[in-house]
C-alpha cells in the first residue's frame, strides 16, 4: 500500500529532525570524551543549546502529526535486507521502549519529582512519625537557647558575636539631645502668672457684692467711689 504524499512528507520531516538531533548529540558526546581538558563552558553551552533546539523542532513535528504517527505501523517489505539490518528492523518493530531508554526516562521523572513518582500526600500517621523523629533534635538545639534566654534577647546571636555596638537599627539619636531631654525633665514647668486678688487690699463689703450681682455696677456710691 503506497502512502499519500503528505504522509511521506511528514515522515521525511521526522527523519530529518531525528538525524539533526543524533548529529548534535554525537558532537556533544565527542567534545566530552575526546577533549582533555574539557571544553570551555561557552562551548558546552553552545552544544547544549543546539541539542535543545533540535529537541524542540522534533517535538513540533511529532505534535503536528500526532494522529498520523499514532496510527501508523511499520512492517518490513519482502525486499528489506533483514539479515544485514536486523538491529534497525528490531527497533522499528519494537512495541515497547528499549530497557535502557525506560530506565533513563524513569530516572528523569524521579529527578523532576524529587525522588517520588507519586503525588500522594502524606498520611496523618506519616506526619506524626516525622514530627516524633524531629523531637530529639529539636530538644538538642532549642534547649541550650532556652537556658541562655536567647529568645528574650533584643539582639540576635550573630549580632552579639559581632558586637552590639556595630548593630545598625536605623534609629539615630545625638547624645546632646539626650542630655537636653534629661534636663527638660528635671526642670519644673513654669506656668504663666494669672492676675488675681490682691491679699493686701481690704475685703469688699457685702453690700457692694450684692449690688454687683444684681446691677453689674462695679463702682459703689459714696466716698469709696
Amino acid at each position: 500500500m503506497e502512502l499519500p504524499p503528505d504522509h511521506i512528507r511528514a515522515l521525511d520531516q521526522l527523519r530529518t529532525r531525528l538525524s539533526q538531533l543524533a548529529t548534535s548529540l554525537r558532537l556533544l558526546l565527542d567534545h566530552l570524551q575526546n577533549h582533555n581538558p574539557l571544553p570551555t563552558w561557552p562551548s558546552l553551552q553552545a552544544d547544549a543549546s543546539t541539542v535543545g533546539v533540535n529537541l524542540a523542532e522534533l517535538a513540533d513535528v511529532l505534535n503536528s502529526q500526532r494522529q498520523l504517527f499514532s496510527a501508523m505501523h511499520a512492517y518490513p517489505l519482502p525486499n528489506y535486507p533483514g539479515p544485514t539490518q536486523e538491529n534497525i528492523l528490531q527497533g522499528l518493530l519494537r512495541k515497547k521502549l528499549d530497557p535502557r531508554a525506560e530506565a533513563w526516562i524513569d530516572d528523569s521523572l524521579k529527578s523532576e519529582t524529587g525522588g517520588h513518582t507519586s503525588d500522594a500526600l502524606l498520611s496523618d500517621e506519616q506526619m506524626e512519625e516525622i514530627w516524633e523523629s524531629a523531637k530529639p533534635l529539636s530538644r538538642e538545639i532549642i534547649a541550650p537557647m532556652l537556658e541562655e534566654e536567647i529568645f528574650e534577647d533584643d539582639y540576635t546571636i550573630e549580632e552579639r558575636a559581632k558586637g552590639v555596638e556595630n548593630v545598625v537599627t536605623g534609629i539615630k539619636r545625638i547624645d546632646e539631645e539626650d542630655d537636653g531631654d534629661a534636663m527638660d525633665e528635671d526642670k519644673p514647668s513654669e506656668m504663666p502668672s494669672i492676675p488675681g486678688s490682691d491679699p493686701t487690699k481690704p475685703m469688699e463689703p457685702l453690700q457692694n457684692l450684692l449690688r454687683f450681682a444684681t446691677t453689674g455696677d462695679l463702682n459703689p456710691p459714696g466716698p469709696s467711689r
